[in-house]
């Protein structure tokens, strides 16, 4: 026998009773001419199983729940539909309605709220007014404290003066697989390109899952990476990238190339003269405006400035001067001309060549600059020699082949002579001007 139901406002009573009152209000009797009556009614229905379970919000109880409808003899009623309704608690029943089967039972099963707490289901008989009322409370599930992942929240992709700290800190969060955040998980952080230095090492997650940390650049421009890593979960990471750029600011200038050659005068060095720009962390500068000026020896510039290339180098072309002698060349920085550096070439003069022929020197006049050098070569078959008139010179001795060399310092015109075949002022004799 079930227990008897509670029909609000009313005792509770026997299912007998309750059968005979049937009766009284109209019920038809179980009477026909052939023998067989109405079906069975609905007399009671009580809760079979599945009461006041627990489970995590949002799952399904692991139990269904369960009624027993019985008829108004007490036997277990087949064929009854039962409605299943959701009362509080926000949850769901699957299915909504089901039927009795040959044990007078039906089930539906419930899947509890969002929310921690009381849930309510209500079992009626359709038709009647049986019903019966679940109760099923929902808990929140252990958190999850396993981390998955380390995602970037802010820092990233940053760039600044190599060797500077980045203006923004690295942020990271940790989270479990649901995406929750994680507190008192340890990050470790480390420098894997580009150098630098960060403001810890090693620290934990707060309330909110997040670590930060400094970030100073290495010293050199270019890319730098730190790669943040889940202690005790070495695949959990997150890497940083960020870009070390040129000081802008010019500090020094330097002689890369070009110093200390010669050229004959008037004319241009083989080489040009370079110049390289940096900064105070010692890397070069692309785009400084060079300013070059002549100091000393005359001479020209192939511009009066240049600007440097990626290399940090400035070069401009250069023409001695008309006199033999050193020339000086400042190169300077634009924009801090106390920034300078001095290049030194030398002017030297072309030389004269004079051929010793057969009672003659041919050309007879040789020209050159002050500070060059006449040489004499013997092409013909007879013997013949050099006097200076005046002196002041090397003769040369008697001679059939060979050569003579005279260096001429400073200018005016010069005579001599061969003493075999000529004099002073007939024959066989020449002149060297020196302007």
């Amino acid at each position: 026998m079930l227990t008897p139901v509670r029909v609000p406002g009313r005792a509770a009573l026997p299912l007998a009773a309750a059968a005979i009152i049937a009766l009284a209000v109209g019920i038809p009797a179980c009477s026909s001419d052939d023998g067989t009556g109405p079906p069975p009614t609905p007399a009671a229905m009580a809760i079979a199983s599945g009461n006041n379970q627990t489970g995590f919000v949002g799952t399904v109880l692991t139990q269904p729940l369960a009624v027993r409808v019985e008829d108004g003899t007490g036997s277990v009623l087949a064929g009854a539909t039962v409605a299943w309704t959701v009362v509080s608690g926000g949850g769901t029943v699957a299915p909504a309605t089901s039927t009795t089967g040959a044990n007078g039972q039906a089930q539906s099963q419930l899947t509890l709220g969002p929310n921690a707490g009381a849930n309510q289901v209500r079992a009626s008989v359709t038709g009647t007014t049986l019903e019966v009322t679940f109760t099923a409370t929902g808990q929140q599930p252990p958190p999850d404290v396993t981390p998955a992942a380390l995602v970037i929240l802010s820092g990233n992709n940053q760039s600044a003066t190599a060797g500077t700290e980045l203006p923004d800190p690295l942020e990271v969060q940790v989270r479990n697989a649901a995406g929750t955040a994680l507190p008192n998980v340890v990050v470790t952080w480390a420098v894997t390109a580009g150098g630098g230095t960060l403001g810890t090492a090693s620290g934990s997650s707060d309330a909110e899952g997040i670590m930060t940390n400094a970030w100073t650049l290495g010293a050199a421009p270019g890319a730098n990476t730190v790669t943040a890593t889940v202690v005790g979960a070495g695949t959990i990471t997150a890497t940083f990238t960020a870009t070390g750029t040129a000081d802008p600011v010019p500090a020094s200038i330097q002689i890369a190339s070009g110093n200390n050659q010669s050229a004959t005068v008037s004319t241009a060095l083989a080489n040009p003269l370079v110049a390289r720009v940096r900064n105070a962390g010692g890397q070069t500068l692309e785009n400084v405006v060079v300013t070059w000026d002549v100091t000393g020896g005359g001479g020209t510039l192939g511009a009066p400035t240049s600007t440097t290339d990626a290399q940090g180098l400035a070069s401009n072309t250069y023409t001695v001067g008309g006199s033999a002698g050193a020339n000086t060349i400042r190169a300077a920085v634009q924009s801090n001309t106390s920034l300078n550096v001095d290049f030194t070439a030398t002017a030297t003069t072309a030389g004269a060549a004079v051929s010793v022929q057969d009672n003659s020197f041919n050309p007879f006049n040789a020209t050159l600059a002050a500070g060059g050098t006449v040489t004499w070569t013997w092409t013909g078959s007879n013997p013949h020699n050099i006097n200076w008139v005046g002196g002041g010179f090397s003769n040369a001795a008697t001679q059939s082949s060979g050569t003579h060399q005279v260096t001429f310092p400073a200018a005016g015109t010069f005579t001599y002579y061969c003493d075999i075949h000529g004099t002073p002022t007939t024959g066989m004799r020449g002149t060297v001007t020196v302007n």
